[in-house]
């Protein structure tokens, strides 16, 4: 190898230059990124030449071309080999910008500005609804080193589109899109199930759950069983919350929960549905019965439950 690759510094979309200049034209030039061929990296793919001499060309550089490219020399020789490093600089830029961020009132809360920057970061210019947002002035609320705003305790008055515009010593791509940042409470149940139904065999059941909606968003809400069994869909529907359970048999009945959350909290209510049965039809009804010269004893399971149920039956002589 007569002329090896140095460390390159350019800015992005700019043309990148890697010598390798191999002493013999039958030589086998090979270059890789990071350890890796060129060709089996899709972001490089049709922005890369290998020159006849062995050098590399890269064309539109990004902010993905960073890293260190190697060059290796294949001969009946053997093997000979250098690599230099690629740092490509650009503004900084916003990269992800959520249209909406929600944050739980009266807890931390937590901005971010989704951002790359090489140079490092300098500065953020956060604003809110148009205006700047400069930290010193609004209590509770203070810059992180990563330039994400940190709120001791989430207000309502918090709530409002913002925009982070974040800057490097070559400047700034610009602003973000704005940031709907919206204030949830915390969940509450304004209609609740009653703490126990009672049910036969073929009937049908609602059990009402409704949580209050702040500002039009209501907090999601899904029904349990608290043992952890699905429930019997597609016998089970909820509407608005509340849950519908058509043609109840057996093995509907137990603990059921209604669960309702947000950004801010998870609140749940209980109620029990018991589904009444003739006890004696039951198809396995588990009897017992010892019988001595001087008692009788049946004990059976009761339905529904693991208690056993005990009769004895003296014997007069």
């Amino acid at each position: 190898m007569s002329i090896p690759p140095i460390n390159q510094t350019r800015m992005e979309h700019e043309s990148v230059h890697f010598s390798c200049v191999k002493e013999d034209p039958e030589f086998v030039v090979q270059w890789y990124k990071d350890g890796v061929p060129l060709d089996d990296l899709p972001f490089l793919n049709g922005r890369f030449l290998v020159t006849p001499e062995g050098s590399l060309d890269i064309y539109d550089a990004a902010l993905n071309d960073n890293g260190f490219y190697s060059c290796r020399i294949v001969s009946t020789k053997g093997t000979l080999s250098a690599g230099a490093f690629l740092n490509v600089q650009y503004k900084a830029k916003v990269v992800y910008s959520p249209a909406e961020v929600f944050l739980a009132y009266g807890k931390p809360g937590t901005l971010d500005c989704h951002f790359h920057s090489n140079p490092p970061l300098t500065k953020i210019r956060w604003e809110k609804d148009g205006f700047l947002f400069d930290t010193y002035n609004v209590p509770g609320v203070y810059h992180r080193l990563n330039g994400s705003l940190y709120f001791d305790r989430v207000e309502k008055e918090h709530g409002g589109k913002y925009t982070c515009t974040p800057f490097n010593e070559l400047g700034t791509e610009g602003a973000s899109t704005p940031m709907d940042v919206i204030v949830q409470h915390p969940p509450k149940l304004i209609v609740v199930p009653k703490v126990l139904y009672f049910r036969k065999l073929g009937d049908n059941i609602t059990m009402p759950c409704e949580a209050e909606n702040f500002d039009n968003r209501g907090p999601a809400i899904v029904w349990q069983k608290a043992d952890g069994k699905s429930l019997f869909y597609p016998r089970v529907t909820v509407t608005g919350g509340n849950l519908t359970l058509t043609g109840v048999r057996s093995e509907d009945r137990g603990v059921y929960r209604c669960v309702a959350s947000n950004i801010a909290a998870t609140i749940s209510v209980e109620t029990e549905l018991i589904v009444e049965e003739n006890l004696f039809h039951r198809k396995h009804f588990d009897l017992h019965v010892n019988a001595t010269n001087k008692n009788i004893v049946a004990y059976w399971k009761r339905p529904y439950s693991f208690c056993t149920v005990w009769l004895v039956i003296l014997v007069v002589l």
